[in-house]
């Protein structure tokens, strides 16, 4: 299976871990092969041009990672990306997860969301798409089924994910701000926040922490 992890940050310095932190779970979960690569970008790059550079790639799946500053573009990218060349397109992070079926129904070139922490939920995902599960097996998935919008009990996690950092993801920073999670989750529950939306406050493993510094 090929798959395309995209990313549209705020700006150039700014450079998500997300993406990478999807790369990590593949490689450390998944049973499926998958042939994937990362497409970063910014919410003030030509939208258009992002879009091709996915499209040449010719996927068998797109992913997104979205936030709240480009959610906007996030959609624009991937109407054209499904207008082109029909591929499967799942969108994850906070900005979707939290109103998964509205997303599935206004926005019919989406084909999936998923809720949850994408280490753990997304290689279960892609693994279902190669024929090895079902659609009931993935933690946190929002789909469509005979008209009807289904949704699976996201899961909460207590282990560590595995570590993005690898030479790919240094390379790719090329000297920009890089992120290192010490923990997930948040012990308050802030109508408008999303940070304690599910899980609770956790710390990540002390020596993982040490080795990815």
């Amino acid at each position: 299976m090929k798959l395309v992890i995209g990313c549209l940050n705020s700006k150039y310095i700014h450079a998500s871990s997300a993406p990478w932190c999807l790369a990590a779970g593949i490689r450390s979960f998944c049973k499926t092969n998958i042939e994937y690569s990362i497409a970063e970008g910014t919410i003030n790059a030509d939208l258009d041009l992002y879009a091709q550079k996915i499209i040449d790639q010719h996927p068998d799946t797109v992913s997104f990672c979205c936030y709240i500053w480009n959610i906007t573009q996030t959609l624009y990218v991937c109407e054209k990306i499904k207008n082109a060349i029909g591929c499967a397109v799942v969108l994850g992070g906070p900005e979707v997860a939290f109103r998964a079926k509205d997303v599935l129904t206004r926005y019919p070139f989406v084909d999936y969301v998923l809720s949850g922490e994408g280490e753990f939920c997304f290689p279960v995902f892609l693994d279902m798409l190669g024929g090895m599960g079902e659609k009931s097996d993935v933690a946190g998935l929002t789909y469509r089924k005979d008209g009807d919008i289904l949704s699976v009990e996201e899961k909460c996690y207590t282990e560590t994910p595995p570590s993005p950092f690898n030479d790919e993801y240094l390379d790719a920073l090329d000297g920009r701000i890089c992120y290192i999670e010490t923990s997930r989750g948040c012990p308050y529950r802030c109508a408008f926040c999303l940070s304690g939306r599910v899980s609770k406050l956790r710390f990540f493993d002390m020596e993982t922490v040490k080795s990815d510094l």
